[in-house]
């Protein structure tokens, strides 16, 4: 069965390209968002990256979603 570690950041990278290509055809789109703010400390970042860019995520996207939990403060940068 999958942990957390694993099934996260699949669904954050889904979650973003989701957006992503709803908003190629549409003037805007309307998120439910809840703030779980432990569940990203559990984030494996390099794991993100990769399925965000599989999906053909913009990198200027995934830049700022990796700045943004880098600089959250409980994330060792030499994860990476």
């Amino acid at each position: 069965m999958p942990t957390n570690l694993q099934v996260l950041p699949r669904a954050l990278a889904v979650l973003t390209y989701r957006i992503h290509t709803l908003l190629e055809s549409n003037q805007y789109v309307r998120c439910v968002l809840i703030d779980f703010s432990k569940a990203f400390d559990t984030v494996d970042l390099v794991i993100l990256a990769r399925e965000l860019f599989c999906l053909e995520t913009p990198v200027f996207i995934i830049q700022w979603i990796m700045s943004f939990l880098m600089q959250r403060g409980t994330f060792d940068h030499n994860s990476l």
